[in-house]
């Protein structure tokens, strides 16, 4: 089921409300859908590559007020919604997990979050149920997101069909090298300063 869905949300890279597909696409990523919006963005960056900025920008702008619409809803309807989250998208472990990063350092958590693989509505989600600061959460969003879609934004910007084949090929590689450097970063800093 679901590769069929990823080859529907590609297929809309062509389609003539491309972008105000990815807008939505965006903001129900960040809340519950479970395809990454980055692949909309690199699909339809390689089919119009002056373009691929901006739509770095409309789909960071977008996943991030979802991500808010996403802490809204752990923050007013986690009682009712606990079960299904538990049975369907994590188990407890993970959710106390997550409480204890929050804990350690919620900036960071939601920096990472935002940047990586990981689902990001988890942290959504949780950060709402756990009460994070909603100006940290926005901040961190901001900085996660943006990282996330405009890497591949500028790079499909300036190096366009060069580009396509090297980001399919070492996507994954190039999200965990460089969330390992801002971890290195981040516990640096941590003991220096």
């Amino acid at each position: 089921m679901l590769t069929k869905l990823y080859k529907k949300v590609l297929g809309y890279a062509s389609h003539r409300y491309a972008t105000p597909i990815l807008c939505v696409i965006a903001f129900i990523e960040a809340s519950f859908f479970p395809i990454p919006s980055d692949l909309l963005v690199i699909a339809m960056g390689l089919a119009k590559p002056k373009k691929a900025i901006w739509y770095a920008l409309y789909c960071t702008i977008f996943s991030v007020i979802g991500g808010v619409a996403g802490y809204m809803i752990g923050m007013f309807f986690w009682e009712h919604l606990s079960g299904f989250f538990f049975q369907y998208i994590m188990d407890p472990e993970v959710f106390e997990w997550v409480r204890v990063l929050y804990e350690n350092n919620a900036f960071f958590t939601i920096f990472i979050s935002g940047y990586t693989p990981i689902p990001y509505k988890i942290f959504t989600i949780s950060a709402g149920v756990f009460g994070i600061s909603l100006q940290i959460f926005i901040t961190a969003s901001v900085l996660g997101r943006s990282l996330r879609f405009f890497l591949f934004g500028i790079m499909i910007y300036f190096y366009g069909d060069r580009a396509r084949a090297w980001i399919q090929k070492h996507i994954q590689r190039i999200l965990v090298i460089s969330s390992c450097i801002f971890i290195a970063i981040f516990v640096l800093f941590k003991i220096y300063f």
